[in-house]
Formats: C-alpha cells, sequence, structure tokens
C-alpha cells in the first residue's frame, strides 16, 4: 500500500510539473508572439497599411494555432495520465486478487498437508491396533486424493 501512496504522490507531481510547464510555455509563445506582432507593427505602421492588415491577421492566426494546438496538448497530456492511472489501477486488483488466491491456496494445500504429517507421526510413533491403524492409511489416502484434487484444480486454473 506504500508503493500506492508513493506512486500516487509521483504521479501528482509530474501531472503538476506537465500542466505547469505547458502553461509556461503557452505564456512565455504568446508574449514573444504578441512582441514580434508589435515590433512588426511599428515598422510597418507609417510605411505599408496592406501589410499592416496582412500582418493583423497573421498574428491573429498565430493566436488561434497557439490555443489550438495547447489545447490539443494539455487534453492528450489529460488523457495519458488517466489511462496510465487506470492501468495502474487495474494492476492493483489484480495483484491484490492474485495474493488473495494464494493465500487462499496456500490454506487449502496446508491442511492436507498438516494432516497427512499428523497421521504418518501416529502410525509411526505409536503401536496403533490394525482396525485403528487402517483407519489412520484410508484418512491418509482421502488427504491424499483431496490434495491432489487441489492441486489439478490449480493447474487447471492456471490454463
Amino acid at each position: 500500500m506504500a508503493n500506492y501512496k508513493t506512486y500516487r504522490i509521483f504521479q501528482f507531481l509530474i501531472m503538476t510539473y506537465l500542466l505547469t510547464a505547458f502553461t509556461w510555455w503557452t505564456i512565455l509563445l504568446t508574449q514573444k508572439t504578441k512582441e514580434n506582432y508589435e515590433l512588426k507593427t511599428e515598422l510597418l505602421e507609417s510605411s505599408d497599411p496592406e501589410q499592416l492588415a496582412e500582418l493583423t491577421q497573421e498574428y491573429r492566426q498565430s493566436q488561434k494555432m497557439i490555443i489550438g494546438e495547447g489545447l490539443v496538448f494539455a487534453i492528450s497530456i489529460i488523457i495519458c495520465l488517466i489511462l496510465v492511472y487506470r492501468a495502474f489501477l487495474s494492476e492493483i486488483r489484480i495483484n491484490r486478487k492474485l495474493n488473495n488466491f494464494l493465500l487462499s491456496v496456500t490454506h487449502e494445500l496446508k491442511t492436507p498437508i498438516a494432516s497427512l504429517k499428523l497421521i504418518n507421526r501416529t502410525i509411526a510413533s505409536k503401536e496403533l491396533e490394525r482396525p485403528k491403524r487402517q483407519e489412520l492409511l484410508n484418512t491418509a489416502h482421502e488427504e491424499s486424493i483431496r490434495l491432489d484434487n487441489l492441486v489439478n484444480n490449480i493447474l487447471e486454473a492456471a490454463q
């Protein structure tokens, strides 16, 4: 869970940086375009009114282009960040399911193994009457079949 929080903080920092940098470059580009326009306007003001009108039209087109490309870029960044975030959440869900599955499988496998160990120790360490011994051997056989079924189910699920 700590990695999840670290990732979220990291993603937030990257998103903030990208949007701040994008905003800064947009402002800077807009200012430079405006300065360029004003300088050209000063040069052409007295000489040619036709070129001045053309320059004004170019300036407006440049402003539209900056805004249009900026919006496309900003939307692209936001969509990419959302997609990365959703993919990350999906991975977290899958990892949680896998972890729960492994915990369940481990528990299910340990139960028959523990039972078989206990039966083997009992048979090995005590003198038992034949019917009791046979009962324990039958239980051991049933537990081994159960264990075999569990392993087969796991292998089938893996396919």
